[in-house]
């Protein structure tokens, strides 16, 4: 590799360029490596053409065969050929710096991509969207300690149970809080 941390990509079309090459591991060689700490090469998108995105972790010089993550109508492990997406007009994802480990991605090319369930499904919930839960539990602890400086228990509008730690509506009875 270079000088620089992350591969070249003024030519995206070029899906396996010797920097590349040089540094993806072999197939199997990420064995036994955690999904989310296994090292993305590459990422291959069809545009215009596809909404699938084909991770690369291993690759097979000889055959073109590759391994890593395949994401699109579905997301599953498996293997993939280069020279296909080659055929079928693929490019690099420029988008993304690359090589990253999965968990370094996953706030950007992988929320793009998955859902939450996807993510959790795909990596056995090793990773999850921090920013997007830390954001929905801060908004909680806001609206929570507003209510509770408001003194809204059972003599306002809403009725705090301790208990289960929900607040309710005495008119309607809906539970609008945690």
């Amino acid at each position: 590799m270079s000088e620089n941390k992350y591969y070249d990509k003024t030519n995206p079309k070029d899906l396996m360029p010797t920097e590349i090459l040089d540094n993806v591991p072999k197939l199997y060689e990420q064995d036994g490596v955690k999904a989310k700490d296994k090292v993305v090469h590459a990422a291959y998108v069809i545009a215009f053409g596809s909404d699938w995105t084909w991770y690369l972790n291993e690759y097979d010089e000889k055959s073109g065969r590759a391994f890593g993550l395949v994401a699109g109508d579905f997301v599953e492990w498996g293997y993939f050929d280069v020279n296909e997406l080659k055929e079928f007009g693929a490019e690099r994802l420029i988008l993304e710096d690359f090589p990253k480990t999965f968990e370094e991605i996953k706030d950007t090319a992988l929320k793009k991509q998955l859902t939450k369930d996807e993510l959790d499904l795909a990596f056995n919930g090793e990773l999850s969207f921090e920013k997007e839960e830390k954001s929905v539990d801060l908004i909680k602890e806001i609206i929570i300690s507003d209510l509770k400086e408001k003194d809204v228990n059972d003599k306002g509008t809403y009725k705090y149970d301790s208990k289960s730690e929900v607040y309710t509506c005495c008119a309607c009875s809906s539970q609008p809080f945690l």
